[in-house]
């Protein structure tokens, strides 16, 4: 297994608190959801966010696969990118320290 990196940012109309609609807030249970059973599962080695909300901020999730395109597809298929209220970004990582 190789270690990749994917990197979350917010769609813009979700910069602000009030512009959450109840839709995005299940889309985003579901993100959790499947980070907290792929955790579990030891496929996620960490997860974290910057505390800028923000057009800056960003989530990321550092995570295990066999090559780049099962990490793309990885990536690719979380909830909130599917449905749309978040963009991403994935690459090769390297661990450096634990």
């Amino acid at each position: 297994m190789q270690t990749f990196i994917y990197v979350l940012k917010l769609i813009p109309r979700l910069y602000e608190d009030n512009s959450w609609t109840e839709n995005d807030n299940k889309i985003i249970d579901e993100h959790f959801n499947r980070i907290k059973e792929d955790i579990i599962a030891n496929k996620i080695i960490h997860v974290g966010r910057t505390l800028d909300t923000k057009e800056n901020g960003f989530g990321l999730v550092v995570f295990y696969a066999e090559d780049i395109n099962e990490a793309h597809a990885y990536a690719h298929s979380d909830p909130a990118v599917l449905k749309g209220i978040m963009e991403v970004s994935c690459q090769a990582y390297k661990v450096v320290h634990t």
